[in-house]
């Protein structure tokens, strides 16, 4: 009968009650629209098999597909949508112009094989709102290959893999994985969770061009412990693997994941370019809060609160290329060191940046940039290392050390004062070969730079104006001073 109607091309309206059946592969040769007034379509045949599938032939566009208010259980998956063949991305493959699944609700009782709960595919405009889903043993909603797509105000529960995955890109029919919005979701796992599923993530993008993942919840609320470890959302945030232009991941909430709250091109191909992670709520994670493994262009993370972190609070990775601005957001609580490491608040060591108007409560910021004869700048030393921080410089082209100190017993406002003094977050005229040594008889003008000491000589830039006059050292809180003389500390002479 399902089929006779979609051959048809009339709007199917379910009446309430339960529809058993052993599975529906269907055809669509026009328009769908199935809509229900607590309808339950339930499968009852072999567990682990599909329970409804809505194909099209081969390079077929159907105009539009609009199913509202059904309840899909027992299969697995529970509904897949994809024109031409199942899992088909060939050029021949079909379209689907508009998509509409609205309050559905997906529900999985077998977790026998691993799919999807509910997979729309190759849709040029899509919709995917008030639906529920759990139990998947693959991803809970998943809108692969489309464009135009809005993944909204749904409620994924205790699904294994991800819980809401979108973008992916068909370069063969050069199709997907632009304009993508999902935002107003809450994504969660409780006690029943199956702990023999393994949940990756909460949210994921791949692939994708224009996105925004905005005003989500993203929560893990099964026990942190060695029996419950397969239960957890590993990472609240993931954008990775290809290529992810134009993202935006806005006010966000993630509560405790087992890893990460966001973690940006960790796969070993990806390319990352124009990314703001801002205005966020993230609390507790085990490993480190946002990490950024690659990228190429203009990042921004602002504006984010994050709370209690097991390593890093921002991680920028080595191999990231992209100009990173970090501004602006707040650090509570993230772990600066535990039996074998140092952690810090942010860590950077990417190529270059801006990191400012941060606030932290406890923790450092660990900025590690390799010196080169054009890339001078601040390094710190962390565990099995001298646990100093170093001012590098690139004069003689061979990276030589201007001064040093050690960590031990340094707070924050201690590093911080070092590294102004020395550096000014500007290393830049630590690589003028035009820094002369210091001369008794010449005439200064205020804060001149001059070089003075034993070896290769300190870099000073607290001269007193006129002649004869010796740069003035650091105060170090370990030396002993002698009576008259002078020590530079916080921008002032004392004597």
């Amino acid at each position: 009968a399902l089929q006779a109607a979609l051959n048809c091309g009339k709007p199917l309206d379910f009446g309430s009650g339960t529809y058993k059946h052993t599975g529906l592969a269907l055809t669509a040769t026009g328009p769908v629209y199935w809509a229900g007034r607590g309808a339950r379509l339930n499968y009852v045949g072999t567990a682990g098999n599909i329970g409804v599938g809505i194909q099209t032939a081969p390079a077929t566009t159907i105009e539009s597909s609009h199913i509202e208010g059904i309840t899909f259980a027992g299969g697995v998956p529970q509904l897949y949508i994809w024109p031409g063949t199942r899992d088909q991305v060939d050029a021949n493959v079909g379209r689907i112009n508009h998509a509409v699944v609205r309050r559905c609700r997906f529900l999985s009782t077998s977790h026998t094989g691993y799919n999807a709960n509910f997979t729309l595919a190759f849709c040029a405009d899509a919709l995917v709102e008030e639906c529920f889903s759990e139990l998947a043993t693959d991803n809970g909603i998943y809108v692969p290959y489309s464009e135009n797509v809005r993944i909204t105000n749904n409620v994924v529960r205790n699904c294994g893999g991800i819980g809401i995955a979108a973008g992916y890109h068909s370069i063969f029919a050069n199709f997907g994985g632009r304009n993508v919005t999902i935002s107003g979701n809450i994504v969660f796992n409780d006690e029943s969770a199956d702990t023999a599923l393994n949940y990756i993530s909460g949210i994921d993008v791949v692939f994708c061009q224009t996105y925004v993942i905005k005003n989500n919840v993203v929560a893990n609320l099964m026990p942190r412990d060695s029996r419950s470890v397969n239960n957890c959302i590993r990472t609240a945030y993931v954008t990775e693997e290809y290529t992810l232009y134009d993202g935006d991941i806005s006010g966000n909430i993630a509560y405790r994941p087992l890893n990460r709250f966001v973690t940006v091109g960790e796969i070993g191909n990806a390319e990352i370019r124009r990314l703001t992670i801002c205005g966020n709520k993230f609390y507790d994670c085990l490993l480190s809060g946002i990490e950024i493994h690659q990228g190429s262009e203009a990042i921004e993370i602002a504006y984010n609160s994050i709370h209690t972190t097991g390593q890093h609070g921002i991680f920028i990775n080595n191999a990231c290329m992209a100009d990173v601005k970090i501004h602006h957001n707040a650090f509570t609580h993230p772990t600066i060191q535990d039996q074998y490491n140092h952690y810090s608040a942010i860590y950077f060591g990417g190529l270059t940046g801006t990191v400012e108007h941060n606030t932290i409560d406890t923790g450092h910021i660990f900025i590690k940039v390799l010196s080169t004869a054009s890339d001078p700048g601040i390094w710190l030393s962390g565990a099995g290392g001298s646990q100093t921080i170093r001012l590098r410089t690139g004069v003689t082209g061979t990276g030589t050390t201007v001064d040093q100190a050690s960590l031990a017993g340094m707070t924050f406002g201690s590093l911080a004062e070092w590294i102004r003094l020395h550096a000014n977050w500007d290393a830049s005229i630590y690589s003028q070969a035009a820094v002369g040594t210091y001369n008794p008889a010449t005439t200064y003008k205020v804060h001149e730079t001059v070089r003075y000491g034993a070896g290769v000589g300190k870099v000073y830039r607290n001269l007193q104006g006129s002649t004869g006059k010796t740069p003035v050292p650091l105060y170090n809180a370990t030396t002993t001073y002698a009576l008259g003389d002078k020590v530079y500390w916080a921008q002032e002479i004392f004597t």
